[in-house]
């Protein structure tokens, strides 16, 4: 990997007898879907490689504001790069959406977060077979999170 500066939270790379090499990028719940992506293809694979960071949308450029201190750049960065290494048979790309990606659009051709995707996609695309992009379904803004979340998150129990 060339951006020394990456840091993984998750990556993990798993070889079999397989033909097709499998990328999975995203955040967590891209990390959620590996197993059930490995137990798809079974034999059929040659390598999965998940590339998840918790709190990072998967488009270079873009970021979740709810964790201030996350860095997300390097770590898109090096993942793409990583991915046009790879040059992968199908890439899937799982996340769930927060502001601001899933901000309104006013203008789409001066909309910076599709604009964010669009470069992201367009780099992929040149070295993949194909991508399947996973959107989960929408959800509560006001209440994203689980109550064991948010107890860990806050280190307080939800509990009285």
């Amino acid at each position: 990997m060339r951006n020394e500066d990456a840091v993984f939270v998750v990556y993990l790379h798993v070889e079999n007898i397989g033909k097709t090499s499998v990328a999975i990028f995203g955040n967590s719940f891209a990390h959620r879907a590996l197993y059930a992506v490995v137990e798809a293809f079974g034999q059929r694979a040659k390598e999965i490689r998940l590339l998840a960071n918790i709190g990072c949308p998967p488009f270079i450029g873009s970021t979740y504001t709810f964790n201030a201190i996350m860095e997300c750049g390097p770590f898109l960065n090096a993942s793409v790069e990583l991915i046009e290494e790879m040059k992968p048979d199908i890439t899937f790309i799982i996340f769930r959406s927060f502001f601001p990606l899933d901000s309104p659009i006013i203008d789409l051709s001066k909309d910076d977060q599709f604009n964010n995707i669009q470069y992201t996609i367009d780099r992929i695309s040149a070295v993949t077979k194909r991508i399947v992009i996973e959107y989960p379904l929408p959800i509560n803004k006001e209440k994203w999170f689980t109550h064991n979340f948010f107890s860990i998150f806050t280190n307080r129990p939800h509990y009285k």
